[in-house]
């Protein structure tokens, strides 16, 4: 038969001697410890030693009663010290259980930036874009968009006939995040005739919500194009739309013409025919023509016009973006260079064609042509030979005065392309002409990088070479290395490699054509 459990009383156990004599013993202890306390105490508060004694019991509330074995009963220090070892084991349970649940998907890993020793490379034939032509960067620096060609054959890259194609990666990673098929879209929109026409450069919107594309102003165009104006491809969701624009042909429509497009009426707010005329800096005017801000001081050797600092929200524009120095060489009377290459230039020249936005992010101007002599070498006057000058459609710049020097940085960088052309030992014709000396200070105007003679700039050596001056001192302080894989063996002929900051400056970035690879340098491995 089954019998019920039954939970028997817990009744107290009688102390045993033991117990009662360290009970004792305790309380005595206590009482003398007290007395001791109330006599200190009444003797400065005039009290007798038995009310002092009474109030210190009531104040400190302590027990005199001795511990019994089995009881329940436990002192306040006791419970204190029990509350907190449960609540240590529930929370180191609870954690436990925490991690056991979520351990099931492992966190990525992140390698700290002063882990990375060398710059991140990216196949971008891999991501449907082979034969880079051109990166831009988004305003926030995190991610890059890269045009190329769109298939594996490197001589289809050339011209308009190369299907337009864009690759977005992650800057920090190289991971792909999405691609854009514009040679799609610009069918889809009636942008080409049997094949013909396409891209010709893009940018981010400000906000970094869209890619918009200037299509079909290019003037080697073999045919007018049916329709030519802007691109506009959101970079998430949303619909691409197109904004129509004058149709523009040779010799109305040259590679320094630039047109100024207002957001606002999706019409174009101005053609610039030419380069600006050169200096120090320039401003937007409300209905969207650039102007000059600064003018070029009277006498080029007046000292440095100062460091070019860019920032989204900049009122002016500095003469001095990401360009180009390149030496011109006189012509001959059919227009030609010296057949040896070895003569010195005529004069140098410093070029640029950047894509700017307003501040108000209203009107936008793709390759807006800016152009200036350098001062010579020895301080006489310049006598640019007037046939490049016409050939090349150097004018203003070959009509106007020289450009002061910025900083130290540029000077240093000059004289060094000078003396190493002039001594012969780089040797330059039309193709070093085409392709020059690729220049970019970084967006704070503390470093400038240059691409210098002999390291990659003709696109024909295993590696490439970027160097980083100080733009105070003029000084080097870094040089960049980044390898050139050679597609089927050759690295002959190809765009010279061109490189340019992130909006932040915490990263560069180079895009080689002909290895169809983008370099990119990290915070960690560049100079502060």
């Amino acid at each position: 038969m089954e019998h019920e459990h039954q939970t028997p009383e817990t009744t107290p156990m009688p102390a045993t001697h033991s117990e009662t004599t360290w009970a004792e013993q305790d309380r005595e202890r206590r009482l003398d410890a007290l007395r001791a306390l109330a006599q200190q105490e009444g003797a400065s508060a005039g009290m007798t030693p038995a009310d002092s004694a009474l109030a210190s019991l009531r104040r400190e509330r302590v027990s005199l009663r001795p511990p019994r074995s089995g009881s329940l009963v436990r002192s306040r220090r006791g419970l204190a010290l029990l509350s907190a070892l449960l609540a240590v084991v529930v929370l180191v349970a609870g954690t436990g259980i925490y991690l056991r649940f979520v351990r099931h998907t492992p966190a990525p890993t992140v390698v700290p930036h002063a882990l990375v020793t060398k710059p991140l490379a990216i196949d971008t034939s891999k991501y449907g874009v082979p034969c880079p032509m051109e990166m831009v960067w988004s305003p926030d620096g995190k991610e890059l968009a890269i045009r190329g060609a769109g298939n594996n054959n490197a001589s289809s890259c050339y011209g308009p006939n190369a299907p337009a194609a864009i690759a977005i990666v992650a800057a920090h990673s190289g991971t792909l995040l999405r691609q854009i098929p514009v040679a799609q879209l610009l069918t889809r929109f009636g942008a080409t005739v049997n094949g013909i026409g396409g891209v010709d450069t893009f940018t981010w919107t400000p906000d970094g919500r869209a890619l918009i594309f200037l299509v079909n102003y290019d003037p080697s165009l073999a045919i007018a194009p049916p329709r030519a104006g802007l691109l506009i491809v959101p970079v998430a969701d949303g619909d691409a739309q197109f904004i129509d624009g004058p149709k523009l042909s040779y010799p109305a429509l040259t590679f320094h013409t630039s047109l100024v497009w207002d957001l606002q009426q999706h019409a174009v707010a101005s053609i610039n025919p030419d380069a600006l005329s050169p200096a120090v800096s320039y401003r937007w005017s409300a209905n969207g023509h650039l102007v000059v801000d600064t003018a070029l001081p009277a006498s080029p050797t007046g000292g440095y016009t100062g460091s070019p600092v860019t920032t989204p929200a900049a009122t002016t524009i500095p003469f001095w973006q990401p360009g180009t120095l390149r030496p011109v060489q006189a012509l001959d009377k059919d227009g030609n260079p010296p057949a040896d290459g070895s003569t010195p230039p005529s004069f140098y020249l410093y070029d640029s064609a950047p894509t700017l936005w307003s501040p108000d992010g209203r009107f936008l101007v793709f390759t807006l042509a800016l152009a200036g002599l350098l001062p010579s070498s020895d301080g006489k006057p310049l006598q640019p030979d007037s046939r490049a000058c016409h050939s090349y459609r150097l004018m203003p710049a070959c009509t106007s005065k020289p450009v002061p020097y910025p900083d130290p940085a540029f000077a240093a960088a000059a004289k060094l392309i000078r003396d190493g052309i002039e001594q012969n030992q780089h040797s330059i014709n039309a193709t070093l002409y085409m392709n020059g000396f690729t220049v970019a200070w970084r967006p704070d105007g503390k470093l400038l990088a240059v691409m210098l003679p002999g390291d990659g700039f003709d696109g024909n050596g295993p590696t490439i070479t970027i160097t980083l001056y100080s733009t105070a001192t003029g000084q080097v302080v870094a040089k960049l290395k980044a390898d050139r894989p050679a597609p089927n063996g050759s690295l002959s002929g190809g765009d010279a490699p061109f490189f340019a900051w992130s909006p932040t400056g915490k990263q560069l970035a180079v895009v080689d054509y002909f290895s169809s690879r983008v370099t990119i340098w990290g915070e960690s491995l560049l100079p502060a």
